[in-house]
């Protein structure tokens, strides 16, 4: 231990945790989230056999939704429709794109298992499609809004029963 103080092991030690975490801060120095913006790293999401990571990191700018707001968005069997409690949800998606109006939007839609994978994609399409619609109704540009299907291949949920269907039936919106 002596003969690592000597080194100034512990020192350098410190300088480099203090430059790691001074390069994690945002561009006005500040390590907390401005603007309403977390930048704590969350694990990627595992869906399937392969996880995903949610956070793009492509502009510099860690892309999460605030705690106070869900990703996802669910469906009712064979439905693609917003039920009531998805549309308080997607108020405030528009509220925090409104807010941020450099974040752009991908909108994955996805199905239980049951049923066609050609089903499943068609349905997971519709699905994405309604939210993206219901968002550009309410004042989002459309051009900040991509969708994509997944269908069945993705669940969030590993299982053949309705507790696992419920949770699969969805569209996720991912801050880009």
């Amino acid at each position: 231990m002596n003969a690592l103080r000597k080194n100034g092991l512990p020192a350098m030690a410190l300088v480099m945790t203090a430059a790691l975490l001074s390069a994690c801060a945002d561009p006005d120095g500040a390590t907390g989230g401005g603007g309403g913006r977390s930048d704590t790293y969350s694990p990627p999401a595992t869906i399937g056999s392969g996880g995903i990571d949610r956070n793009s990191l492509d502009d510099g700018v860690l892309h999460v939704w605030p705690q106070s707001i869900a990703d996802r968005v669910f469906f009712e069997t064979d439905k693609s429709s917003v039920k009531p409690e998805g549309r308080e949800l997607l108020a405030k998606w528009v509220a925090f794109l409104n807010g941020h109006p450099r974040d752009q939007l991908l909108i994955e839609g996805h199905s239980d298992e049951r049923g066609t994978r050609e089903y499943n994609l068609a349905l997971g399409e519709r699905r994405a499609s309604a939210i993206k619609e219901f968002l550009v109704a309410s004042g989002i540009q459309a051009d900040r809004i991509k969708t994509v299907s997944y269908g069945k291949e993705r669940p969030a949920v590993v299982g053949s029963n309705e507790s696992a269907y419920s949770q699969n039936r969805r569209a996720v919106g991912i801050l880009q």
